[in-house]
């Protein structure tokens, strides 16, 4: 019964891994957040800087924006939608959230199991501008950075939680917090 237990408390710990860690621009001014009504829906566009924007790796990552925006914005009570560039923006009261990839590096958990420190960092370079509709007024503009360390093997945050991580962060940022 005592070795059940203990592989049961050692899979757990094996498959959470560590927390990502976020650094943001500290220069920044407090924002105060977007009026209610706008902080009600969040758009997200997310594009990437020069030749970063396509391709398996990029795909992959826009899928865990869809995931983890999708959470982050209903713990907030909001709405959410991912936008590609310059798409039709909503007419009413909203959020819209463009994000610019400088860089980003995606390390999948099946990957950092499968190849363990083989599989590199996973990081995330990310500039954000905090625009109400419809007036188009920015309110808040972040850099976000994240990382890993391919030594902490499966224990580092791999780019799905990096997202997340950063994604609470985003809505912090929307609803004023």
């Amino acid at each position: 019964m005592r070795l059940i237990s203990t592989l049961a408390l050692a899979t757990a710990v094996f498959l959470t891994g560590c927390a990502a860690t976020v650094t943001r621009d500290a220069k920044a001014p407090a924002a105060s957040g977007a009026s209610p009504a706008a902080a009600k829906t969040v758009v997200l566009e997310v594009y990437g800087a020069r030749n970063i924007g396509s391709g398996e790796d990029w795909d992959a990552l826009l899928e865990e924006w869809q995931t983890s925006m999708s959470a982050a914005a209903a713990s907030k009570g909001a709405q959410f939608k991912l936008a590609k560039a310059e798409a039709a923006r909503p007419s009413g009261p909203a959020v819209l959230v463009k994000m610019k990839v400088n860089d980003f590096r995606y390390v999948s958990q099946a990957k950092r199991y499968a190849v363990g420190v083989f599989a590199g960092n996973a990081f995330m370079d990310l500039d954000v501008e905090f625009v109400e509709l419809p007036q188009l007024k920015t309110f808040a503009n972040r850099k976000f950075q994240t990382s890993s360390s391919a030594w902490q093997g499966v224990f580092s945050a791999m780019t799905p939680k990096q997202v997340e991580a950063v994604s609470k962060e985003i809505m912090s940022e929307v609803a004023g917090d």
